[in-house]
């Protein structure tokens, strides 16, 4: 197998285009391009599928797309003798009738036909998963702000003699119980003031955060990058493999907060961030 996927690679260098870029141009993902510039192409489903790859990756830096198919093509041994076996075989079936033989431009334009359709397909489904991945990180967003709101919210005096007396301190409840129940002695908290969440990939991961109503993070992470979220009441995460990320809050270590390769919604507070610590 000669360097295609070297050439590949080195094409895609002299554009000035990482690999990530590459990916968002094409619509093709990180792992597959590593792949093809690796010339691991028995990793890559084969066919029209690794033709189209291919002609994408070439064209997007500039290479020869067909020229690329056609030398992936002759090392593959996806040539004309092909072709005569199967003419042989279709004769074989049909007796003494003589099969016509497709034209190899006929072949190519069927090729696309199909390279097309699929990705169109494609385009479709990536527009349906982000409609349902916006739509879920919207309501998580007003959900966070509602809260905030309801945290915000205080009763408007009536009077002045009331707008100057300060309000009593409400007795603690414990967690819970109900205002029927009766009222136990508040224990001491180490709540912290404020929450600290680092995250660390060990994978390429998708993460939306949202500190205190705003969003800061909103971005395909890498494996070995390190990102901090500070916050003073909640952080809202959206994270696409919980699996595939290390966290920490405020300095601790923290568990999976779900399974792998399924995306989850996570609301941190200084209340309840133990609750996803290692014990």
């Amino acid at each position: 197998m000669t360097e295609i996927g070297r050439e590949l690679a080195e094409a895609r260098e002299r554009a000035g285009l990482s690999v990530e870029e590459l990916s968002h141009r094409t619509k093709i993902s990180v792992p597959t391009l590593l792949a093809i510039e690796r010339n691991q192409m028995g990793h890559l489903p084969g066919g029209i599928y690794t033709r189209g790859l291919l002609r994408a990756y070439a064209r997007e830096v500039g290479c020869d797309p067909e020229a690329m198919v056609s030398r992936f093509r002759a090392e593959v041994g996806e040539d004309v003798d092909a072709l005569q076996m199967l003419d042989r075989m279709a004769t074989a079936a049909n007796g003494s009738r003589v099969v016509e033989r497709l034209h190899s431009s006929e072949i190519d334009a069927a090729d696309h036909r199909r390279a097309m359709r699929n990705t169109a397909l494609f385009v479709v489904l990536l527009l349906l998963g982000g409609a349902f991945y916006f739509a879920g990180d919207r309501i998580t967003h007003w959900a966070a702000i509602a809260r905030w709101a309801a945290r915000s919210a205080r009763p408007v005096a009536t009077n002045v003699a009331e707008s100057l007396t300060p309000p009593a301190a409400a007795e603690p409840k414990p967690v819970g119980t109900t205002s029927a129940q009766p009222a136990q002695p508040a224990e001491p908290t180490d709540h912290p003031s404020g929450l600290r969440l680092e995250i660390q990939p060990r994978d390429a991961c998708w993460l939306s955060a949202t500190a205190d109503g705003q969003r800061v993070i909103y971005r395909l992470l890498n494996a070995g990058e390190r990102t901090q979220v500070d916050a003073k009441e909640a952080v809202d995460l959206r994270i696409g493999d919980p699996a595939a990320c290390a966290f920490t809050i405020n300095g601790a270590t923290a568990h999976a907060p779900g399974a792998a390769g399924q995306a989850i919604n996570v609301h941190l507070t200084p209340q309840n961030y133990r609750e996803f610590l290692r014990p």
